[in-house]
């Protein structure tokens, strides 16, 4: 966003200065008499740039120049940058001029000149620096693409001239040279001569915010690739935030789980043990083991409350009610339990009743709920989220903290892609990354007090012992308690053993539980504890389909990867490293 601001900025300075050098006259307008520069190319790839500007100020008073190059351009693939390093920067007598240098975006900014004096006519400016991670190669051949004055300038310019220096060694004929002059783009081609071991490039009359570009293609082995490592450290300098930001993310993230995020008393071995906990329902069973309450954990409640008595469930033709790909529909009958029973029923519990049975309503259909109850789901979800926290099992609700890390994750994304419109690619994959991470991590943020480690302990005892059981101990309960078998269902279903647990009762139960009447109930039918399971689950799918269903949608009628080259690729003015522009303040 600074970048953005700074360009902003920068193109109203510019059409200001354009406007007052277009307006105000010969008398006040500020030139640049000439721009020579020249080119230094070591066998190590680092180049040598020394830039000598005679700027006429003519009657204005100024107190110097500025000078603005960019360090960080714009590949296919995202930045890449240039390191570039201010020597020197004197006047035509070799004595130092005050400058200041600054980073400013993507630009390196030199401003030249005393704040404490002004100064008007001709003054020349001598800037030298150095340039590195500035070559191209193509097939090993290096390439100098470089813009010589810049495309930014708001000052027309008389006359410019860049020498091009290649390694020692190198012949002039062995190099393809050529030079583009103009506006952004443009394909014009300035004057190239060869004189000694320099290539000259040269260029006249230029208006603002023309430029010259000179291109340089040498053979291979001209200089010496930089190593890996260095390639490595460059690569680094462009991209560390794609690689930082994430590894720190998850740095981050593994301090605030190993201090918040563990559950307290964890570890223990599970044991076995017939009977889940009973202070418990299955709905904040099915809360406590995944943290999570989702539709299974609350059509549960139904089930559970059919066991307990409260009401029974039948099955009916579906009819005209097509329900989700089934072919059944259910109906619920409230049944008048005592009151001392009715004094035990949980805040979700009384929720679900008054969701299925309204004022004065005895008899439900389930199709007749659809597109209805989903009203009452949140407040029964909150409740069960509240519960648990409540009984100390929690000490935030687990879906507030995972809300909580993926807002933060989200977020980030956000920025992220914002920082990718804006061309900022590494800032843009290390931030989406790092807001990717805190987003899939939320899940594993939520923990459990001791005590709710403990319950979840005796429930993980219970559906141990569910898949191990042997038949003998399953009879000998049976016998002891005839309702086991319904009664412990809903546990079973939201711990995933329903199947095993109607397997233990084969060749048990020759009824089903005397809340729920199977289609077709009567006599001949046979009842196996198998297939009942299979179609309880079956209804609770559609239940939790239909439960979770709202309204249907109104219809609507709205309707360093690549480089940069000169030569097969086709060049242009503006192209390249170097760039930028030369101003006054």
């Amino acid at each position: 966003m600074k970048h953005l601001l700074v360009k902003q900025a920068r193109a109203l300075a510019f059409s200001l200065i354009l406007l007052a050098v277009t307006s105000a006259g010969p008398a006040a307008a500020e030139v640049i008499r000439s721009f020579d520069a020249d080119i230094k190319l070591r066998k190590d790839c680092t180049l040598d740039v020394t830039e000598t500007i005679k700027m006429d100020f003519e009657s204005a008073s100024r107190h110097g120049i500025l000078r603005w190059i960019p360090c960080r351009f714009r590949r296919r693939l995202g930045s890449y940058s240039v390191d570039l390093k201010v020597a020197s920067v004197s006047d035509e007598t070799g004595q130092p001029y005050k400058y200041t240098v600054s980073r400013l975006g993507d630009d390196i900014n030199l401003r030249i000149g005393d704040p404490d004096r002004t100064v008007s006519g001709m003054h020349l400016y001598r800037i030298s620096y150095t340039v590195r991670h500035a070559i191209n190669f193509f097939d090993n051949e290096p390439e100098v693409y470089w813009n010589v004055t810049g495309n930014e300038s708001p000052f027309a310019t008389d006359w410019v001239s860049a020498r091009f220096h290649p390694p020692a060694g190198v012949r002039l004929s062995d190099i393809q040279s050529t030079c583009f002059v103009g506006p952004p783009g443009s394909t014009r081609r300035g004057a190239t001569s060869r004189k000694g071991d320099t290539i000259v490039f040269t260029a006249r009359a230029l208006k603002p915010a023309e430029g010259l570009t000179i291109v340089a293609r040498l053979p291979a082995g001209s200089v010496v690739k930089p190593s890996p490592w260095q390639e490595f450290l460059w690569f680094w300098q462009d991209w560390w935030p794609l690689m930082a930001f994430p590894a720190g993310t998850c740095g981050l993230l593994f301090g605030v789980w190993w201090n918040t995020g563990r559950d307290q008393g964890g570890g223990k071995p599970v044991s076995v043990e017939w009977n889940p906990p009973k202070d418990i329902t299955p709905a904040e069973a099915g809360t406590l083991v995944d943290e999570s309450c989702d539709m299974t954990d609350i059509v549960s409640t139904v089930i559970d409350l059919a066991a307990r008595g409260f009401l029974k469930i039948k099955e009916v033709g579906a009819g005209a009610n097509f329900l989700f790909l089934s072919n059944k529909d259910y109906q619920f009958t409230k049944v008048a339990a005592p009151a001392e029973e009715e004094a035990k029923l949980l805040a979700h519990e009384k929720l679900f009743l008054s969701g299925l049975f309204r004022a004065g309503e005895n008899v439900r259909l389930l199709s007749d709920l659809k597109y209805k109850f989903y009203r009452d789901l949140p407040a029964i979800r909150d409740s069960i989220y509240d519960r648990v926290v409540e009984k100390h099992y929690f000490l935030t609700r687990p879906d507030q903290v995972r809300s909580s890390f993926q807002c933060v994750g989200v977020t980030l994304m956000v920025v992220g892609l914002l920082f990718f419109v804006l061309s900022q690619t590494a800032l843009a994959g290390g931030t989406f990354l790092s807001g990717l991470i805190i987003r899939l991590s939320a899940r594993a943020m939520p923990a459990r007090t001791g005590e709710g480690s403990k319950k979840l302990h005796e429930l993980l005892s219970f559906q141990r012992y569910v898949r191990l059981t042997e038949k003998k101990r399953i009879e000998v309960l049976a016998k002891d308690d005839p309702a086991i078998f319904g009664r412990l269902l809903p546990f079973a279903m939201v711990l995933g053993v329903a199947d095993k647990w109607a397997e233990a009762f084969h060749d048990l139960l020759s009824q089903p539980p005397d809340w729920y009447q199977p289609a077709g109930y009567g006599p001949g039918y046979v009842f196996s504890p198998g297939g009942f399971v299979h179609d309880l689950g079956g209804a609770m799918n559609t239940m939790g389909s239909t439960f979770g269903s709202g309204p249907p949608p109104t219809s609507s009628s709205s309707g360093a990867g690549g480089g940069f080259s000169g030569f097969g690729g086709g060049g242009f003015s503006g192209g390249g490293f170097g760039g930028g522009g030369t101003g006054s303040w």
